[in-house]
Formats: C-alpha cells, structure tokens, sequence
C-alpha cells in the first residue's frame, strides 16, 4: 500500500513519471532510429538498383545469352554487398549471384516482381525461409525499346539492421540508466527540500495543538509554503490571545460560582448535569463526582425540581419557582431561576438553573406574619375597650367640658383608624396564610353579581359625594374565583375611587375578557397619580399624600391588600393615571382561574 506520507507520494509519482518519460523516450528512439536506418538502406539499395539496371538492360536484350546475365550476377554479386536476382517477365530466374538460376522457382508470384513487370521500381520486406532472416527485396524492371524484358532484384539481408539496433539499444539504455539514477537522487533531494518546511510546520502545529505558543514556525522562501507559515504563526498567536483571554474568562466564572451561597446547575438538553458548584451541591446533598454526567432526576427525586427543569428546557423565556426539597437537614424552601444554553449558532443546548435557599427569610417571613398578626390581636382587644369607653363617656349623662369632649372626638378617630389598621392587617395576613397552605377556596362564579355585590356596598359612600357607579359586564362571564376576596378587592378599588373623586363625577367599573385573560377596570374622575408613586402604589403602608390620606382615614393597605388577592389568584394588578383627569386600576385573573 502506498504511503500516506506526501513526500514519500511525491517521490514516487516522480519516479514513476521519470521511469516512464525514459522508457517511452528510449522506445521512441529505438523506433525512430530503426525507421530511419531502414529508409537509408532502402534509398541505397534504390540507388545501386539503378546503377545495376544499365548494366543489365542490354544483357537481358539477348535472351540468348542468359548464361551470360547469371556470370554478370556472380560477379557483381561479389563486388556489393547484395544478393542480385535477374527474372524474367514470366517469372522465370536467369541469374542469381548466389544460387543457380535452374534450381530456383518460379518467382511470378513474389510481390515486388509482379509490380517491377509492369514497370514500377517496387521493394518488399519479408522473412527468407531459405536464409531464415527477414530480407529486404528491392525490384526494378529493365527496358528493352521502352518494353520490359525482365527484372533486377537486389536482395538485402536485414541482420546487419536488427545489430545497429542491438547495439544503439545498448547504448541507449546505459545512458538512459545513468540518467533515471540522476534524476532519482536529484528528485531525492528535492523532496527532502519540500518536505523539510511542511515537516517544521507539522511540528509547529503539533506544539500549538498541546498549547506551546512559544517558538513560532520557520517562514520558507517558498512562496506558497511561506504564506502558509505566516498564516499558521498569525493563527497561533491568535489562538494564545484567545485561550488566555477564555482561561482569564474561566477563572473567574469559577470563582463567581464558587463564591456564590445560590446554587447553580447545568445540564444539556438530555437533562445530564454537566457542572455543579459547590453551593448546589449543598443544597441538593450530592458531590460533583457523583452527580456530574448523570440524569439530574437521578441525582435528586423531587417532582418540583424535575418541574422546573422540563419547564426551562421548554421556554424561550427565563422561569421562576419556588418549592421545597428534602436533604439531611430536613425541608429547605427553594426559590429557582432557569434559562436556556445556546450554542454558537444559538441552537439549544441545555439549560442553566439557579437555586437560592430561601428557608431562613421563610422562617423569618412567617415569624414576622404570627407576630403581625399576634400583634394586631392583641392590640384589637384594648382598641375596643378604649372605643367602648370614649362612646360611653361621650353619650353618657356626664357634663363635660367642651375642651374635654372635642379631646374625646379625636381619641375616638384615632382609635377608629388604629382598628381599621388591625382589620386590614390581619386581613393580609388571613389571605397570605391562607395562599401559603393553599386554603383559599375557588368556585365557578358569574363576576356581574360580584361585581353588583361591591357596588352595592359602596353605594351610599357615593351618593354622599353624588358620585355615580357604573357597571359594565356581561353576565355570561363565568369565573374561577373566591368570590369575598374578588368582592372584597373590587370594594377596596371603590373606596378609594370614592375618597380621591370629586363630587359629582363617575366611576365605571368595567369587565373585558379574552383568550388569556380576565381584566376588572374601576375608573375614576379624581386627582390622579403622579408618575413617580405609579410603581408604589401597592405597597404596604405606601401613601402618595400621606395628609390627605390620614385626613380621610386611609390606612396604606387597601392596595396592598388587592394586590395579595390578585396574586392569590395567580393573577396581576396595574394602574395608569393621569394628573387631574382620573386613575385606571386594573385586576387581571388568567382564563385558567375561570
């Protein structure tokens, strides 16, 4: 089998063509040689045949005389170096310089006889039975009174041609030899010379491919191989920049993830894990030799995980969980964020997740819901004893100071708005409890008679102002919900709607619904919102005009408590609001909840 090896290739192609090229030129030479030789003797033995004929003409004339032709054969014959043959047009032999005329054939028959009897100078080549060699017979007729009367053939032994060519063969193949050997080693040495550059590069690129950028790859004067040694150089020292630069890259992300309390996981698109740091291991209770390679599901059996996981490898979009997983140290909660890998030409190929224990602030949540909701327990109790004894001071038969009675009427709206904020408070932490152990109750309800409900609640706090509810809602719209907190929301939306509207304004309340969603409106006609708090409205406490907000007896929860109920029912809340024109609140449920 032919070597691989390219100067090993290249050498033997060019031997092969050399072999050839020497062969093919010594063959060619040999033929042409031998045609050449033969046309000379061919054109001499015309020549002598035509001396000869003058000769022989006027001894033919006189048939007589035939011993006569036959002499004159013999002794001609002797003088050149040719056997000589006189026939007569009827093929009979006459004369012969070499045998006797009577002991001869009828030569009629041969070829160039029959061609010089009808007056053409003709030669033929053929093998000679009598002297077994090829011959060449050369024929020319001879004249009598512009008439034939018989022909000269010169004979010509073609040995002496076979040796001319024995011998230039000889020749031809020493010097054909010594040349083939010659152009070898000279094909030799220049192999070597081609092959030593592409030698150096092949051992450059090998050092680069092991890392070692060190030493460049030596330019060869060749023009083609030299541009290739620069390209490779250029490579390599693009390379370096490179793998320093994705070390560089690596040591870091290395260190982030090892510094990091979040755990973070990889996997490919079978759900193998393909890194883990060490905070993911913590979390999860497993090692990086144990769980890298292996299906995450394996690792760690908890339906949650596995959840979220399918989720991310099945979203464009980054998701968000919580669950709860169990290791040594019994049920940690668990808040997780997935993504998916790209490749280069963005094509999935595994995604990312991101673990964060959020047990403690669980803990720490919880604590500070029981002790919010001890707390406003515990203060209900006195704030309705002081509210029972300031009523029964203020309606009883005692006479009192006007000072002391104007004293007794704050006392009292103070402790009417300490109670309002016990209730809501402990509002927020019923619906959050109740979210967390999943307790709310949801049940197929027509929204037009929830909606009715809450207006009606509200409806003699606006015809105190001459503020006018309208209701917009079809009453096929069936929803998945929990009836008192849609209500109880939808009466928290009215009741500010009410106390920041000026009299005799409207508020609608507004039902769209599509294939995602069910959207609740309640838009007012009052002062509006400022751009700035619109991104804070719904926190707790939170009041744009903390005066005017006291003043009528807001306590900074309502919203807040909207917005828990809306996300009870996994859905969302938004405002927009105009200055001076009015402010939009938008509850929206997703179609799964209805």
């Amino acid at each position: 089998m032919l070597s691989r090896k390219i100067g090993w290739q290249f050498f033997v192609v060019c031997y092969a063509i050399t072999a050839f090229a020497l062969w093919f030129s010594t063959w060619y030479s040999i033929h042409i040689y031998k045609d050449n030789y033969l046309k000379t003797t061919i054109h001499a033995v015309s020549i002598q045949a035509k001396l000869l004929e003058r000769e022989f003409s006027p001894a033919i004339a006189d048939t007589a005389t035939s011993a006569n032709i036959d002499l004159l054969c013999k002794q001609l014959g002797e003088t050149i170096d040719a056997r000589l043959t006189v026939i007569l047009p009827n093929g009979k032999v006459v004369g012969d310089s070499k045998t006797e005329p009577q002991s001869m054939e009828n030569h009629g028959g041969r070829p160039e006889i029959g061609q010089a009897v009808q007056g053409k100078a003709n030669h033929e080549i053929r093998y000679s039975s009598t002297l077994k060699q090829d011959m060449l017979y050369f024929a020319v007729p001879l004249y009598n009174n512009k008439s034939v009367t018989g022909v000269l053939r010169l004979s010509v032994t073609l040995g002496a041609i076979k040796e001319q060519e024995r011998v230039f063969y000889h020749r031809l193949t020493i010097v054909s030899v010594i040349l083939f050997i010659i152009l070898s080693l000279v094909i030799g040495l220049f192999t070597a010379l081609l092959v030593k550059p592409i030698r150096q590069m092949k051992s450059g690129t090998q050092r680069f491919a092991r890392g070692d950028f060190s030493c460049s790859i030596p330019v060869p004067k060749n023009e083609e191989l030299g541009e290739l040694a620069t390209t490779l150089n250029s490579m390599a020292l693009s390379l370096d920049d490179r793998i320093k630069t994705i070390t560089r890259q690596r040591n870091e992300l290395t260190a982030i993830l090892l510094s990091l309390n979040e755990g973070v996981i990889a996997v490919d698109n079978n759900e193998r894990i393909i890194s883990i740091n060490p905070a993911a291991e913590r979390i999860l209770g497993v090692t990086e030799s144990s769980a890298k390679g292996n299906w995450l599901h394996e690792i760690v059996r908890n339906s949650g995980l596995q959840k979220f996981l399918v989720s991310t490898l099945s979203s464009n979009n980054r998701i968000e969980s919580t669950f709860t997983l169990s290791n040594n140290d019994g049920e940690i909660h668990i808040q997780a964020y997935g993504t998916k890998l790209s490749d280069s030409d963005n094509n999935p190929n595994g995604a990312v997740l991101v673990l964060n224990d959020i047990t403690n602030i669980r803990k720490l949540e919880n604590m500070r819901k029981d002790f919010v909701a001890n707390v406003s327990h515990e203060l209900r109790t006195p704030l309705t004893s002081i509210k029972g004894f300031i009523e029964t001071i203020r309606d009883g038969t005692y006479s009192l100071p006007e000072e002391v009675r104007r004293f007794l009427e704050i006392i009292s709206s103070k402790t009417d708005n300490l109670c309002s904020i016990v209730d809501d408070i402990l509002t927020l932490s019923s619906i959050e409890r109740d979210q967390e152990c999943r307790e709310i109750g949801f049940a197929k309800h027509t929204l037009k008679s929830v909606l009715q409900d809450a207006v009606d609640t509200c409806h003699w706090k606006a015809v105190k102002k001459s503020i006018q509810i309208n209701l917009d809602c079809s009453s096929g719209i069936v929803v998945n919900i929990n009836a008192p907190l849609i209500e109880q929301a939808v009466v928290n939306l009215l009741d500010n709607a009410i106390k920041y509207s000026n009299e005799n304004t409207t508020i609608s309340v507004s039902v769209v619904s599509d294939e995602n969603n069910t959207t609740i409106s309640v838009n007012d006609q009052g002062v509006g919102i400022a751009d700035e708090h619109l991104g804070r409205v719904f926190e707790r406490f939170y009041r744009v005009d903390k005066a005017r907000s006291r003043k009528l007896g807001g306590t900074g929860l309502g919203l807040s408590i909207v917005k828990n109920i809306a996300t009870a029912h996994n859905g969302t809340v938004a405002v927009n609001s105009i200055i001076g024109k009015g402010s939009t609140f938008e509850i929206r449920l997703p179609i799964q909840n209805s």
